[in-house]
């Protein structure tokens, strides 16, 4: 099958050859299947996007830098553990066979708890430069940290007026008195 793209062709489809199966048999011009959306692009002034790609020493000193997380945890629980959320990080649908959340897979066998496991990925998030969030602001978590901490020098935090905690504040003032 020879391809022709000469007079024949509009430019966007492309004209083929088919040759007859037979000796006898005569052959006919045909329109190729394929669509060219590059051409219409162009056509209509449109550059195309070039295409981005990743040297291999970046995809490796990338994939060393998570595992080099990963293996952080103090056992190999919680590297598991922390293999598993960054899996749900990355990929929420997911639904990894440890859990759907990082509350789930912190109720495994030697997880760590969700708010370390939460941490551990901020951190990540921090020290990788990845800035991917899921609704919030990336600097979210560093705004409500300085809140809370004004509000405890202000005495207006909530942990003041909870009722459930002024039973164990009242019990630490008697203890240190």
């Amino acid at each position: 099958m020879d391809h022709y793209s000469d007079k024949l062709s509009d430019g966007v489809h492309s004209i083929t050859y088919v040759m007859g199966d037979g000796p006898e048999s005569v052959g006919y011009f045909d329109k190729v299947e394929h669509f060219d959306y590059d051409e219409v692009d162009r056509r209509l002034g449109f550059e195309p996007e070039p295409d981005s790609t990743v040297t291999m020493s970046d995809a490796a000193a990338c994939f060393s830098l998570i595992l080099e997380w990963c293996l952080k945890g103090d056992t190999l629980a919680s590297v598991g553990a922390r293999c598993a959320s960054l899996a749900i990080y990355l990929d929420p649908t997911h639904n990894c066979k440890f859990g759907a959340t990082l509350a789930q897979i912190a109720r495994e066998d030697g997880s760590p708890s969700r708010a370390a496991l939460s941490r551990a990925l901020l951190n990540f998030r921090s020290a990788a430069g990845v800035y991917l969030s899921m609704g919030k602001g990336s600097d979210a978590s560093g705004t409500y940290r300085q809140t809370q901490i004004k509000c405890i020098e202000a005495g207006t935090h909530s942990s003041f007026n909870r009722k459930d905690l002024r039973s164990k504040r009242a019990k630490r003032a008697d203890a240190i008195k």
